[in-house]
This record gives C-alpha cells, structure tokens and sequence, in this order.
C-alpha cells in the first residue's frame, strides 16, 4: 500500500517520526502488523508528515533489500549432498 503525500495534518516540517508510531510503521512496512495497527499507521502517516516520509522511505528500502537478493542455485542442495558424500569416502 502506497503512501500519499500528507494532505494537511501534523509534524509537516522534517525530522523523525513520531515516538509512539516508530514500531508500528516498521512493522506496517514489512508486513508483520495486524490488519488494524497496519491500518492505523497508513491512517496516521497519511496525516503525519514525518511518519509519512519515514514509512516511504522504509518501503523504498524493503524493495530495494528484495530486489537485490540472489537466491541459490535450486541445485544447490543436490550438490553439497553429494560433495558431502565424497568427503566421507
């Protein structure tokens, strides 16, 4: 979910985000709040500059962390199970 902008509301000058709302936005962005504080934290970054510019930046970052993983090779497995093999013998 993709935040806005702050129409009107509070603590439109820079700085960090609200004391309160720094774990819930964390958790907003990576998914693992429940649906009502998840709902919460866009509801009140939407309001709140700072929370706002802080929650972008966190999703901003968590795309940029998933885009840039290199997985294994799906063989990978298959491969140290058998050099383990040979090892052994």
């Amino acid at each position: 979910m993709a935040i806005q902008e702050p129409a009107q509301g509070h603590n439109q000058e820079p700085g960090p985000p609200c004391r309160h709302m720094e774990g819930m936005l964390n958790r907003a962005a990576d998914n693992s709040a429940g649906r009502f504080s998840r709902w919460y934290a866009f509801a009140h970054a939407a309001r709140c500059g700072r929370c706002g510019r802080y929650l972008r930046a966190l999703e901003e970052m968590l795309l940029r962390l998933k885009g840039g993983k290199n997985l294994p090779p799906d063989d990978v497995m298959s491969r140290l199970t058998e050099k383990i093999s040979e090892l052994k013998n």
